[in-house]
């Protein structure tokens, strides 16, 4: 099955439910811990994901440009382009 795995400069790899990257990781990570829960559908993760981006924008100016967010299922990997303004959150 698929597998979600972040990788850190120094080589680091950890498996987890999800992994963010970009200078407002730490902001949207709080928000994910917070509302991410393990049996939440696609459409729901979505609009977690997309609080989580927009947090992180709302406090880090290097954020919110360039949004990719990809969608890993048994069908395998979707990733989508989004401007913040097109986030349902």
């Amino acid at each position: 099955g698929s597998h979600v795995y972040s990788i850190d400069p120094a080589g680091g790899v950890m498996e987890d439910d999800y992994t963010i990257t970009g200078s407002g990781l730490t902001v949207a990570y709080g928000t994910l811990e917070d509302r991410y829960e393990t049996d939440m559908s696609l459409e729901e993760a979505q609009r977690v994901a997309g609080a989580g981006i927009t947090a992180a924008a709302e406090r880090d100016t290097g954020s919110g440009n360039g949004i990719y967010v990809a969608q890993v299922t048994e069908e395998g990997v979707d990733i989508n382009n989004y401007d913040l303004d097109e986030l349902d959150v």
